[in-house]
């Protein structure tokens, strides 16, 4: 075999496992994973609350879609995403995260995001309600500028609103 055989073969052999090294990669982060955004802007909901959170909230019913969110009490703002867990044989992490202006609870630290976790089961395939509550009791969280919401799975990104509240 002439050298430039055995150097085609190589460079061959070389791109395949490079090309299933890069495709096992993005399975494990969760490149690959579908979603779409259902809807986004403001909401109605039942919300029960525990002195200034919100403990629970039901009967969400999407009202507009909109980026633009009244600063005022009483208004439910977000997105709705349907999220799939792009591993068959093992859970993901699911994060929504906001970025918001700063605000700091009453004797609290100022706080410019919040997010939340939570684990998708293998092939897990669910539509997931990313809601902001501005209640009367938490007053001081209804703070107008940008409010960036994103949802991540393993990470990666895999939808964003920005809303102005104004």
């Amino acid at each position: 075999m002439s050298g430039i055989s055995r150097l085609n073969r190589f460079v061959g052999l070389f791109l395949l496992v490079a090309a299933a090294v890069i495709f096992a990669s993005c399975a494990w982060i969760g490149v690959g994973s579908k979603s779409e955004i259902v809807d986004y802007g403001l909401y109605d909901a039942k919300v029960a609350t525990r002195g200034n959170a919100v403990v629970s909230a039901s009967g969400i019913t999407h009202l507009q879609s909109t980026l633009d969110i009244p600063a005022e009490p009483g208004r439910y703002f977000g997105l709705q995403v349907q999220v799939t867990n792009p591993r068959k044989d093992n859970t993901s992490v699911c994060r929504f995260q906001v970025d918001h202006p700063a605000f700091a609870a009453p004797g609290g630290q100022p706080t410019a995001q919040f997010a939340h976790e939570f684990a998708l089961e293998p092939n897990e395939v669910s539509t997931q309600q990313f809601i902001w509550y501005f209640v009367k009791q938490a007053g001081y969280e209804i703070v107008p500028g940008k409010w960036t919401m994103r949802v991540f799975v393993n990470n990666r990104e895999i939808a964003k609103k920005q809303f102005v509240v104004r």
